[in-house]
């Protein structure tokens, strides 16, 4: 079969020998810059609504009629700009590659840093003031990226719907900027050269697609434009659910191999795309079903089963009078997700067969946790501006994010127990519910304990991606490195494994940080510095030893909950791990 991409927009009878037929656009030559296409002869489209023909692929939206599906992969203008953006970012890679291999870790930038944001909008500020506009749109960008990391948080394993935002193109540039920021400079930064190398592949995905949709908005259009795309979870983060069920995964949620769905309207004539995006339950919403739908609506061929990141890379452009939203999208996958599995499929979850489907509770109940959660995200983004303010290191902050926001969400789950399945597990809501039970009953020691035990074992909501954060567990670091690094008791131990100590070069770096505080000592030089970062003060010394905050090895140790009255036996955990010796001084945020 030839290739079929859909139905054009609008279809005018010509003069044919069988004026029973009309002609139907095949190829993916239709907008504006490539007018040349294929004609092929199918029975006229009656009532408006399109009929069988060999060579049409049937498209299940009800649009149909009014709108055409393009692969930009088949169309020569686009697939120009698609090799180009790859190429360039196959030599930003290499690039950094080199300068990382060579030492100069100073020219890096992080592809995962939680204060960038912060750091642009201080520098807006310096040189704006903090009535300027550009200042107070710089920073609804940063209280924005807050809200979204909670709405992530809080929803880690359900469905969520992040709201509509506007970027704008200028020309003069060549950029594209979100509350004043540019996301080119974004997506280039996430060009890591020490991400997985499946991560890496995502991330040129990224930048591919964002070529596209940058090339669609330069060009004029006499029609509206959107694009679709559907980003699975990546296959590392299931290998990284099974070698440590508690690790944050990157920020993904391999729990329910959840996947993001995309949605971007273009306005050629104001120069800005509208993006919105569904996270959901890849359970019964699989790669296959994906593919298949792609399938259906012409954004690809018939091909043999897909790879998750294949599928990541397809972007399809819709063109035509009347669009479907991403609401209609949706729609397609779960139908297409209950013929496959044989239940009823909403939202990527199974629900009752009289259970209304109504897509538009997704756009009022989002809202409403947005408001619920609007002071969280004012408080995240003050945290974040005063780590920026005291010069923390900003690999070591954006750990530091996620375990204030680890300690906030276990705070907040410990009050209301219900919500911790859908922020953790199961097995955390059981065990905040027990507590809850034996508060009630006046067993305070016994609830305490459960707590403890509760909040040291709940997953991480952390969302430092693709692995490249180069900060791992400090659980095997001695008792000598420990003093020296004045670890206290409830701290976060981290070693850096990429980048090198800024006094001798050697890649022996190590951190211990808490609320108040970020350590920073090298094992090898015995270079020194600590922020305070309530106080703003840094104390720093270069290859001098420090008096012993902790002497003994039984410092370091924390001993094991004692379970009174039977509570392992009675909670009816004894299939569930005690907490392990190494994780003493690791706290819950590695």
């Amino acid at each position: 079969m030839r290739e079929v991409l859909q139905f054009p927009s609008r279809i005018q009878q010509v003069e044919t020998e069988s004026v029973d037929y009309l002609p139907i656009a095949v190829g993916a030559g239709f907008i504006a810059k490539t007018k040349t296409f294929e004609l092929t002869l199918c029975p006229p489209i009656l009532d408006d609504e399109p009929t069988d023909c060999p060579e049409i692929t049937n498209n299940p939206l009800e649009f149909a009629p009014r709108f055409i599906v393009i692969n930009p992969e088949n169309t020569p203008w686009l697939r120009g700009v698609r090799q180009e953006a790859l190429k360039e970012g196959k030599e930003l890679h290499a690039s950094r590659h080199k300068d990382l291999i060579d030492g100069k870790f100073d020219s890096m930038v992080l592809d995962v840093d939680a204060l960038g944001t912060a750091e642009k909008i201080d520098k807006i500020r310096k040189i704006h003031g903090e009535d300027s506009e550009e200042y107070k749109e710089g920073r609804r960008g940063l209280v924005l990226d807050c809200a979204r990391k909670w709405a992530e948080a809080f929803r880690i394993n359900k469905w969520e719907y992040f709201e509509e935002i506007v970027q704008h193109y200028v020309a003069e540039l060549d950029k594209v900027f979100a509350n004043g920021l540019p996301v080119d400079d974004m997506l280039k930064n996430g060009i890591s050269p020490v991400a997985v190398p499946e991560e890496l592949r995502l991330r040129l995905n990224d930048l591919v697609s964002f070529a596209t949709s940058k090339e669609l908005l330069r060009t004029p259009s006499k029609e509206p434009i959107a694009t679709i795309r559907i980003t699975p979870c990546p296959e590392w983060a299931h290998e990284s659910l099974k070698n440590n069920p508690k690790s944050a995964h990157g920020g993904n949620a391999p729990q329910i191999d959840k996947f993001m769905l995309h949605f971007d309207t273009i306005d050629t004539e104001n120069s800005n795309l509208y993006h919105e995006q569904l996270g959901v339950s890849g359970d019964y919403i699989t790669p296959e079903v994906m593919q298949e739908v792609l399938t259906d609506i012409g954004a690809i061929k018939h091909r043999p089963p897909m790879s998750r990141a294949e599928i990541h890379a397809v972007i399809a452009v819709l063109q035509g009078e009347n669009l479907p939203n991403i609401t209609d999208f949706m729609d397609l996958l779960d139908k297409k997700a209950s013929e496959k599995s044989g239940k009823n499929i909403f939202l990527g979850e199974v629900v009752t067969e009289d259970h209304p489907k109504d897509y538009q509770i997704i756009y009022t109940e989002a809202e409403m946790r947005r408001l619920q959660q609007a002071d969280l995200a004012e408080e995240l983004a003050c945290y974040v501006e005063n780590l920026q303010a005291k010069g923390v290191d900003h690999a070591i902050a954006t750990q530091m994010v996620e375990k204030y926001m680890q300690d906030r969400l276990l705070d907040i789950v410990e009050k209301n127990p219900s919500l911790a399945e859908t922020i953790f597990d199961k097995p955390t809501a059981k065990r905040f519910h027990k507590a809850q039970e034996l508060k009630a009953q006046g067993r305070t020691d016994e609830a305490a304990q459960m707590i403890d035990y509760a909040r040291m074992n709940a997953p991480d909501v952390g969302s430092c991606g693709g692995g490249s954060c180069g900060l791992e567990l400090g659980a095997n670091l001695s008792p000598q490195v420990l003093s020296k690094l004045q670890a206290e008791a409830g701290d976060t131990v981290l070693i850096d494994t990429e980048r090198p100590c800024n006094s001798c070069g050697n890649k022996t770096v190590v951190y211990a940080f808490n609320a108040s505080k970020v350590n920073k000592y090298c094992t090898s030089c015995d270079a020194f510095e600590s922020t305070q970062t309530g106080t703003g003060k840094t104390q720093t010394n270069k290859g001098k030893d420090h008096s012993k905050v902790l002497t003994q090895e039984s410092d370091l140790k924390e001993s094991k909950p004692d379970f009174k009255g039977g509570l392992l036996e009675l909670f009816g955990v004894q299939s569930i791990d005690a907490p392990k010796q190494e994780h003493k001084l690791v706290g819950v945020g590695s």
